[in-house]
């Protein structure tokens, strides 16, 4: 599990969606089983994403960035009624402030996007056959 422990240390733990700060935490299994199985989850009152502490490499970066997705929706009030062109855009204006404004979170998932990162996370959360 060396390679679980060096993700989870590694792992930002706050991540700012325009004016508002998100906690990040990772859920346990039972977090996750009260959350109905779900691997992440956005809480706009306790600004406060979660994700499932089993995920890392890709299903990781690709949990935590969703939820950073359902964050930006929320703060930039696109809203269910936005036609689709507006909403990309608000979206993709939120993403692009979040980079900026994040370096080491963008640090962490282009790291972990990796394939070698992949190779290795599905090593430690597997195993690797032997």
């Amino acid at each position: 599990m060396e390679v679980m422990d060096k993700w989870c240390n590694s792992f930002p733990t706050e991540i700012k969606v325009g004016y508002q700060r998100y906690r990040v935490h990772l859920m346990d299994e039972e977090e996750r089983r009260n959350c109905g199985d779900k691997l992440g989850s956005c809480d706009h009152v306790r600004s406060v994403i979660k994700i499932s502490n089993h995920l890392a490499g890709p299903e990781a970066v690709n949990t935590l960035l969703h939820e950073v997705m359902h964050a930006i929706w929320w703060v930039w009030s696109v809203g269910d009624e936005t036609e689709e062109e507006r909403g990309v855009t608000n979206i993709t204006n939120g993403m692009c402030c979040v980079i900026a404004d994040n370096p080491d979170f963008t640090t962490w998932m282009t790291r972990n996007l990796s394939p070698d990162k992949r190779a290795d996370a599905i090593n430690a959360l597997y195993g690797n056959g032997n």
